[in-house]
């Protein structure tokens, strides 16, 4: 899923975290820069939660960080 959403290998998309969570989210902000996050979870409210909170717990500006897809398989 994270590699095609990216745009493939071929784009110089790399896997960067993995899980076995059913459900994985990514975050994103580009408040004044660019930062990303993954998190897992049992739902796909449980893993955005997650990954905003991953996001934001590094140098993005607070409360910026917004989940950008949620996906349960």
């Amino acid at each position: 899923m994270a590699t095609n959403g990216c745009g493939g290998a071929g784009a110089g998309c790399k896997v960067f975290w993995t899980t076995t969570d059913r459900c994985v989210s990514f975050a994103e902000s580009r408040a004044g820069g660019y930062w990303f996050a993954a998190g897992g979870g049992g739902s796909q409210e449980q893993a955005k939660q997650n990954a905003v909170r991953f996001c934001q717990s590094g140098t993005a500006p607070p409360n910026s960080c917004k989940s950008t897809v949620a996906e349960c398989r």
